[in-house]
């Protein structure tokens, strides 16, 4: 599953599905809000704090439901995949609903550390520029740990040489697409082995 960043249900997250499904995965990119899409990181913001963590789950859940309707869902785990505020609610998400086996998470850190949980995903890569200010700050740090005493086997990949929104073809001034090759060949390769 697909979770989009505040920009909504945009092409970047339609090519990360579809890149997905290429990839031989059942993909699905539920969208997380009825809004439209925007390219403006201010109105991106803006609407993810309007956004209600039970209507969020609700969709998810949804999603999650349709998944397993599905007769090409061959798995009983499900891994998510989730960029920026996306990423942060798919490690929200799995912490709810044991059937989450992995999560992906390109820079996206939940607010405050990690809180104990019921349910944790198995498997988790988190994936951050070297020069994105979380990487080297004390919340990813938080998070790291706080995933690791939940019993998650945690992978950090901090990828050299550029910031936060290197993967995000949309943001023309952060985008590297080498950057984002190799994190992508690092995360297809981590869902295979994790799920």
């Amino acid at each position: 599953m697909v979770l989009h960043e505040g920009f909504g249900l945009d092409d970047c997250t339609r090519e990360a599905t579809d890149r997905l499904a290429r990839a031989g995965f059942l993909a699905l990119a539920p969208a997380l809000s009825d809004e439209t899409t925007t390219r403006s990181p201010a109105e991106a913001e803006r609407r993810v704090k309007h956004w209600t963590p039970d209507a969020v789950a609700t969709r998810v859940q949804a999603a999650i439901a349709a998944l397993r309707g599905d007769a090409a869902c061959a798995g009983t785990r499900i891994g998510i995949l989730g960029a920026g505020v996306g990423g942060a609610m798919g490690l929200q998400i799995a912490r709810a609903d044991p059937s989450i086996g992995a999560v992906v998470d390109f820079a996206g850190l939940p607010d405050g550390t990690v809180p104990a949980a019921d349910a944790a995903p198995s498997q988790v890569l988190l994936v951050f520029g070297e020069e994105d200010p979380a990487c080297a700050g004390d919340a990813l740090a938080a998070q790291v740990e706080g995933l690791r005493e939940q019993g998650c086997e945690v992978t950090l990949r901090c990828q050299p040489g550029v910031g936060a929104d290197f993967t995000s073809e949309a943001r023309v001034d952060c985008f590297d697409a080498r950057a984002a090759a190799e994190s992508w060949d690092a995360a297809l390769a981590f869902l295979r082995a994790a799920l």
